[in-house]
Formats: structure tokens, sequence, C-alpha cells
């Protein structure tokens, strides 16, 4: 009978349960006749070998260390747990009795247990921490992570050399944002930790802005032909996520093998986060691992050992005493024959190159954390003999070695120590390592093996951080492209009877995923990220609509409102420009705003001053004419001082129009409406005089009137200057107290600033009185415009006031409807129409007889000089 496990003697025994090889399970078919029954064969993981091996040369390396533990000597006592809960439970049960025994409460030999090192799972973490944690042994793990173990309540002799979960959790989320990555599905197993922690994974992935699109839970209970597990090939298949995060402990790893089976067809992307070494194995064929290649893994942070590998290649065993451990060693490396499970050792063959092809080149993850575990015991220990506790003891005679477990837990929760690769190795006050995590890309080599290649780090503590070198990234999504390439390839070949010229890999469409070269890994190599998200992005000048019932990475994209932008792909809400900017036309960016004025260079300004010219232009013929023939009949019957003050007044109404065209400065907003006010008012007080003095004429001719005394010049005059000098008198009031001055309106118009006047209460006041003025001037002309007389201009005055109100009423209206500079063309309009009114219903009929008349005389040689008088 061999015994169980690899034992070298020593001083102090460091225990050490691996898994290196498994137990899988084949459950019957039902025949309803016998009990069922569980049959089970023993997968041999070459590589964890490595792992196994890598205590004894971490041991070898202290013995040998001058300085490390001076004058003690380690031993070794070494098992493998098949990844069963049975075979550990024992395997510990004989390490804490001594070698060859298994009595609880009894240690049956001289040499003293130091600490547990190994449990690659959780499972087999708790299990031995919750049945022997009573004794008091430290208890390191290279491979647990579940948060719960950090508990020092629950598990107060745990430690482990690899991070909490917790932090794999946040590390996680920095590979998922650095690729883009927000709709993923969850695979995990049915451990009775692994429910909380999927929670918070969960819990995390969408505080970072994912979503899950499934979780599927993996039955240890079940074998891969269950209905359960083709339910979750099917979930898988149909999914639209192409990531899909997958955690469990070790010994799930192979029944996703036997799932990915079922999954040929279908392209994902893989993020496992553990360690995929376990299906190097030799029952397992690489083209069934295809289906790992391409994808990535979060592992703990791992560098090469100096010294470790050639150990590996050259050890033999044969110094120590047969085992199983031995048995099984000795069979896969040397490929020994077997004959009825017994090793013929004279077969067995040392070939350098099959060991390393069995236990590979490089150091594995597993391997530098039990490394650093080894170490961290050893310097735990050399802190304890060195402290002032370990001479007291042994000055006292005390056994130390009795004491000794309880004794080493405080230096092992502040061991610190910098390891022989160079690195700061520490536990936290949880007895945590320090969360620095390793992306590999998961990929078959050239030797048809599934190996690890590190593309980045993540650190996953206070200073995150994530570098990634993508263009190095195998995925596994552009494997069936390649697939199509070649095929199309196969097919354009093979037409009989055509001469076509079949495309190379650098003219064809697929380039991109080809590359134009010949060799398939460094044509796979430099592709683009896949994509995997349930809506596509919404550009900048966009915003994300929420879907009703859908998880909240599934969005509808609309533009951002008017006045809004957004800089950034996938915003929530748009942002306000400033108040001097606006949005571009594609919403993602604030420019300047446009300033606006009724300018000259715009059709509109240019309009109007052009039609304010040429009525300035008539307005001052007009006034000629009238100059010229002065002592005409016409002209003496209408008071010709009124008609020059009246033509005066028109002129310079016109000309303030040009005051309202043009960049709005300090000076133009104080003159252009005070000198239309002011000539306006003028303008029409002259009619009003004009028209009472017609009332007048016709009133006086009664004999023994009393109004003939108002027939001179006095009273035209005295009207005049009054009703001019009241409105002059309110707008030197208006501009001493709140005077109109030029503002910037950044609102009123969408995207533009509007340079204006801001002339407050007091251009409404004025408009008012002049209206009033009208007004009088209608009422007292309108009963008057039927009186017998050739020149009555009482009639004109009618229409000229018609007009008058006809452009004011809807001015009106239009002036508050209207805004920016559309304002001011409004004013300025209104302005043209009435004076235009007044100088055509007045001065065009009276022009018309004027030249009329002289015509007939010049034609008649009845010319007279016309002299003023």
């Amino acid at each position: 009978m061999l015994e169980h496990g690899l034992y070298h003697p020593g001083d102090m025994i460091i225990g050490a349960i691996i898994s290196v090889n498994g137990l899988m399970y084949e459950d019957q078919k039902p025949t309803f006749r016998e009990l069922p029954m569980k049959d089970h064969r023993a997968l041999i993981y070459q590589e964890k070998y490595q792992t196994a091996l890598t205590v004894l040369f971490a041991i070898e390396e202290i013995n040998r260390n001058e300085d490390l533990l001076p004058n003690i000597t380690l031993g070794f006592h070494l098992f493998e747990s098949f990844m069963n809960e049975a075979m550990t439970l024992k395997a510990y049960m004989e390490i804490l009795s001594g070698r060859g025994f298994q009595i609880p409460n009894y240690r049956c030999t001289s040499q003293d247990l130091l600490a547990m090192v190994g449990f690659a799972s959780s499972g087999l973490s708790y299990l031995v921490a919750n049945t022997f944690g009573m004794y008091g042994y430290p208890q390191i793990s290279y491979g647990a992570t579940d948060p719960l173990l950090s508990n020092k309540l629950m598990f107060p002799y745990f430690y482990r050399t690899v991070p909490s979960s917790v932090h794999l959790h946040n590390a996680l989320n920095l590979v998922l944002k650095h690729f883009g990555w927000t709709w993923v599905g969850i695979i995990y197993s049915d451990v009775d930790s692994n429910e909380d922690s999927i929670q918070k994974l969960k819990s995390s992935i969408m505080r970072g802005g994912g979503c899950i699109e499934f979780t599927e839970k993996f039955l240890s209970s079940t074998n891969h032909e269950s209905i359960e597990h083709l339910q979750m090939a099917n979930v898988i298949s149909k999914s639209s996520a192409t990531v899909i995060v997958f955690w469990a402990d070790l010994e799930f790893t192979f029944k996703l093998y036997r799932l990915l089976k079922k999954l040929t067809s279908t392209k994902k992307v893989w993020i496992f986060l553990t360690d995929l070494d376990y299906l190097q194995i030799p029952l397992t064929d690489t083209k069934d691992l295809n289906q790992f290649h391409g994808n990535v893994g979060i592992q703990i942070k791992k560098l090469e050992i100096p010294g470790l590998m050639p150990f590996l290649w050259n050890v033999t065993l044969d110094q120590y005493t047969v085992c199983k451990f031995t048995y099984f060693f000795k069979f896969v490396m040397y490929d020994c024959e077997n004959v009825n499970g017994s090793v013929l050792y004279r077969t067995c063959k040392h070939n350098m190159a099959r060991k390393k092809m069995m236990m590979g080149l490089e150091t594995v993850v597993d391997s530098y954390q039990v490394y650093n575990a080894i170490y961290a015991l050893a310097h735990a220990l050399h802190m304890f003999m060195v402290s002032k506790s370990w001479k007291e003891l042994h000055r006292e005679r005390t056994a130390p070695s009795y004491r000794l477990p309880w004794k080493l837990h405080p230096y092992l929760r502040r061991v610190h120590f910098t390891n022989t690769v160079g690195e700061d190795v520490y536990l936290d006050g949880h007895g945590d390592a320090a969360p620095v995590y390793d992306l590999v890309n998961w990929v078959i080599s050239s030797k048809k093996r599934l190996t690890p290649v590190s593309v980045g780090n993540v650190t996953s503590s206070r200073g995150e951080d994530v570098s990634v070198n993508t263009s190095a990234i195998v995925w596994a999504v552009h494997q069936a492209q390649v697939a199509l390439y070649c095929y199309l390839m196969s097919q354009c070949w093979r037409m009989p009877g055509r001469d076509v010229q079949c495309p190379s890999a650098r003219q064809h469409p697929l380039k991109h995923v080809l590359g134009g070269s010949g060799g398939r890994r460094g044509q796979e190599r430099g592709q683009k990220p896949p994509r995997s998200v349930c809506s596509d992005s919404c550009p900048p000048g966009s915003r994300k609509v929420i879907l009703k019932g859908k998880p909240p990475c599934c969005y509808d994209c609309v533009t951002c409102p008017r006045g809004e932008f957004t800089n950034d792909t996938d915003m929530i809400s748009c942002w306000q420009c400033p108040d001097d900017l606006w949005p571009n036309e594609k919403k993602d960016e604030c420019i300047q705003k446009q300033v606006t004025y009724l300018s000259y260079e715009e059709t509109l300004g240019t309009t109007l001053a052009c039609s304010a010219i040429v009525l300035l232009i008539a307005s001052l013929v007009t006034l000629a004419i009238f100059v010229h023939y002065w002592n005409s009949p016409v002209i003496k019957a209408t008071n010709r001082y009124l008609s020059f003050l009246l033509l005066l007044s028109l002129t310079f109404t016109f000309g303030s129009c040009l005051l309202f065209i043009g960049h709005p400065g300090q000076i133009t907003c104080l003159l252009r409406q005070t000198i239309f006010g002011v000539f306006f008012t003028g303008s029409v007080s002259s009619m009003l005089a004009k028209t009472i003095l017609v009332v007048l004429a016709f009133r006086a001719t009664k004999p023994a009137s009393r109004l003939r005394r108002f027939m001179g010049k006095k009273v035209p005059c005295f009207i005049v200057s009054f009703s001019s000098s009241v409105q002059v008198l309110f707008c030197v009031v208006w501009l001493g107290t709140c005077p109109p001055t030029p503002i910037l309106d950044i609102h009123s118009q969408p995207g533009l600033i509007v340079i204006e006047c801001d002339e407050h209460v007091g251009f409404y006041v004025m408009l008012s009185y002049i209206g009033c003025l009208a007004m009088g001037c209608l009422v007292i002309a309108f009963p008057a415009r039927n009186l017998p007389d050739r020149y009555n201009e009482a009639k004109f005055i009618t229409f000229s006031m018609l007009v008058f109100f006809s452009a004011w009423i809807p001015f009106i209206p239009g002036y508050l409807s209207t805004k920016g500079k559309y304002t001011v063309a409004v004013e300025v309009f209104a302005i043209l129409v009435s004076a235009a009114g007044v100088l055509g219903c007045i001065f065009l009929p009276k022009c018309f007889i004027i030249l009329h008349t002289a015509g007939k005389k010049k034609m008649g040689g009845r010319k007279s000089p016309m002299r003023f008088t």
C-alpha cells in the first residue's frame, strides 16, 4: 500500500495540501432496478506538478539561505487533494497526527508542525478552516479568494497570498470600462459563498455603468448531460451579449469545458476569473480547446521565479520514499509502463523535452503564490525567533513548538519582505495580499497548448489603474471570419472550367482579419476589441432615453434640445451652453454666438436706408418747389410758413431713420428716438395748427366774430411751439433720468446676441404723446374736410392722419411680437410709412397743381417772376 504523502524531515514541518490531480465523476444512467452508483476516474493535470514541486524548491532555497532561519531546517509533508473534500480532510488529519497516523488531538511525532499551506479553492479552505481551526495552526491559501475568509472573527488563523475577490469585482469593472463592454452575461458555480459574491459582482457592474443580460448557475450535483446544463447552453447561444464572465472555483473548470463543446457554433468572449491550467490534461482534445482560444482572464499577478524552471526540469524525486505522489509523478513525467496498476520504474525514461512540455516553460500563477506563502511563513518565524518572546521562552526551557502556532500569528499579520524576484510581499490587516492582477489572453500556442499570454495589468486599490496592450490580444470572435475566408478561398479554387483569379489575403475584403501574412496566429492579433453593448453609443450631440421595462444599458438616442449640447458619448442629459455661447449644428460643442443688429450690409437694412434717403430727397425737392414758387396762390392759401416747417420736420424725420440702422452705440441710442420724437412731433403739431387755422378761417367769416383775432401768425406758432416744447421737455427728462443705453440681448433669439437700445418706458410715453396729437388732428380735420374752399387742406390732413394710424396701429402688435433687429425694422417702417403718408397726401397734390399751373403759364407766354414778399 503506497503512502499518500511526500515527506521530508526537518526541525519544523510545513504541511502542504496542493490540488494537482482531480477526480471526474460520471453519473451512470439510471436503470430503476439498481441503486445509482457514481464512478470516478483520476484526471492528471500535469502542469500542476509545477505548483506542488515549488514547495520543495522554496524550502530547499530557504534551508540554503544562511541569513534566513539560521540553525533551523524546514521539512515538509506534502499531499494532494484531488480537488476532493474527503481526500483533503484525510490529508489534513495525517499531517496533524504525523506520518502514517490519523488520530485526532494527537501529534505522533517529535517533529513540530509549523503551519499548513495549500487549498486552491475557497470551498476546500472553508472545509479545513471550519473543521480544524480549533487547533490554531496558521492556514495559508494560494488560491481561495472568497471575501468571507477575510473575516477574522470567523477565520482568525486564515491567511492567503491572493487578494480577496472584492478587489476582483473592481478589477473586472476596470477591464469592462476599458473595452467599453456594458452588456454581459455571468456563469458561476453553486458554492454557498458565491451567491453573495455574485450579488456584489452584479451590483459592482451596474454601478460601473454595465448591465447583466443573464445569470446562470453551475450545479455541482449534475453532470454535463443534465437538462440544467442543456438549458444553460441554450441561453448562452441565444444571448446577444458578446462577453460572458465565468466565476467559479477550479473544480468547475472542466464542467465548463464540457459545456463549451456544445457551443461550437457560438463565438463569445469569455472573461475567466479563475485559472484554466487545469484543462491541460492528456485526455483533452486540442480541437475542443478552440472554444477557449482568444478569450481573456484576470489572474493574480505572477513573476518568474529565478531557478525554478531548471529545478523542475531536473528533479527526479528518487531520494524520497515511494508514495502516491511520486507514483503519479513518474507515470506522467517519465512515460513509465504500468502493469496492473504498478509502475515499472526500470522502464522510466528521463526525457527533458517531455518534462518541459508537461510542466511548461514558465512559472504559473499558483506556483508563484505558493512560493510567496512558504517565504511568508519563513520570514514570520524568523521575526519571532529574533524577538524578545522567543528568547524568554528559550530561557525558561519551555518547548517553543508547543506554543509556536499560536505565537506565530502576530508576526504573520505584519510580515513584509522582498522576495527573490524583487517584489514586495505583505499581508494586510485581513491577512490578504495586495490587489494586483494580470490581464491574460488565453491562446492555443503553436505546440497545441492553451497558454496564458500577459497583455496588461490591473491595480484594484485606492490608486486604480489599468494598462492593456490591445494590439497583442487575439479575440475569439474573429475566428469565424478567418474560417469564412478559408471557405471562400477553397470554393474559389474549386471552380472547374473557369478562369478565375482568386484574391490574395492582402486583396481580400477580410484582410483586416487576416493581416495579409502567412501565419494564422500573427494574423489574428491586432484586431479591434469586439463590441458587447445592448444599444449603440449615443454620439455627442445626443442623450440617452432609457427604454421602459429594459435595463439602463438598453436605450434610444435623442438629439439635444435647442440651446443644449453634449461633448461625450452616452450622456444621460444635455448641458446648457453659457449665455454668450450656442451649440453648433452637431450640438457637440458650444461656439460663440453671432452678434446681430439692423445693419447696412443686409438686404433689410439697405432697403430701409434707401427708402429713407429717397423720401428725404423727395421732401427736400418738395421744399425746393415751395421755395421756388413762394408767391403762388396755392402756397399762400396753405400758410406757407407752416408748410415750410412741416417739410423741414419731415426731412429730419426721414433722416432720423438712418440712426436706427447700423451698430447701436451710446450716442445713437441717445439720439435716434429723441430726434424722431421731436421732429415728428413738429410735423404732427404743424398739421394740427393747419387744421385749426382752416376751422378758424371758416368760423371767423361771420360778422362780429371774435375768432378774427386768432387768425394771425401767433396762434399757429404757439400751437407748434407749445406742442413741440412738451415733447422736448419730456425727452430732456427721459435722457436725464433713464437714458436709452445699448444692451446685449442673449435670450430673445436662439444662437444670436442682439445689440439693441434699452429704451425703457420713455419710448411708449413719447409715442403716446404723438398719437394724442395725431388723434386731435384727425378729430378736428375730419369734420372740416367738407368745408367749401378751393384750397381746403382739412381733406388732405384727414387722409394723412388715416395713413398715420394705418401705419402705427399695426405697429403696436408687430413691435411687441418681433424680436431683435426686426423690432427696429418695424419701427423704421412705421416712421417711413406715416411720414411718407403726410408728405404724399398733403404736398403731392399741391406740387402737381403748382407745376401744372406753371407749365400752362410757360406755354402761354405769360411768365411772371416769383418774388418774396
